[in-house]
């Protein structure tokens, strides 16, 4: 049998704990006389501290004490009365630059990209470049002259894309070692 924390006893004791939790502590309490011995004592104890709270010390002259607190209320009305008398200042609008700046500079960064993806593209359209993603790894062909990247051994490739923007990719995991080797070509 799981018990409920001291927390939530506590919590029920004083009448605190939410109803969910309620329910499933008094659902366990019907069957455990410990827990219910534990709730009992914490009522008491908090009842034993709720009857010192109301006696007042010996040395409080309740007397003095009252005239005191009616004297600072007093206070506090006045003061209110006084400030209530003054007109506030009417707020004055002020623009933030921050914002703005922040803005203007997303605003910049997008174009930016913007540009840079339509130059890019211009740039890599040469039909005089050829990537070609083959089983043993990336092959870049330029008229006579040819490259290939290639997996070391007998390893295919798991997995190689060539995009239409000038980039290929390889990857593969090494038998001996279980390290994944990847191979990006970029077209410029």
């Amino acid at each position: 049998m799981t018990h409920p924390s001291e927390q939530a006893l506590a919590l029920d004791a004083g009448g605190d704990l939410g109803w969910i939790e309620a329910i499933s502590v008094g659902w366990h309490l019907r069957g455990c006389e410990h827990c219910r011995a534990e709730i009992a004592a914490l009522k008491q104890g908090m009842t034993a501290a709720h009857a010192e709270a109301l006696e007042l010390p010996e040395f409080v002259n309740w007397t003095r004490l009252s005239g005191q607190m009616q004297g600072n209320i007093n206070v506090g009305v006045e003061a209110s009365r006084a400030i209530s008398g003054f007109r506030k200042p009417e707020a004055r609008v002020t623009f933030d630059w921050r914002p703005a700046v922040a803005m203007a500079a997303i605003v910049l960064v997008a174009l930016m990209g913007w540009y840079l993806s339509f130059s890019r593209a211009e740039r890599i359209n040469n039909p005089a470049v050829l990537l070609e993603a083959r089983a043993g790894g990336i092959e870049w062909k330029q008229g006579q002259t040819t490259m290939t990247m290639m997996q070391r051994g007998d390893e295919k490739a798991s997995f190689t894309t060539v995009d239409m923007k000038g980039s290929a990719s390889s990857r593969y995991v090494d038998a001996e070692t279980g390290q994944v080797a990847i191979t990006n070509v970029y077209v410029d």
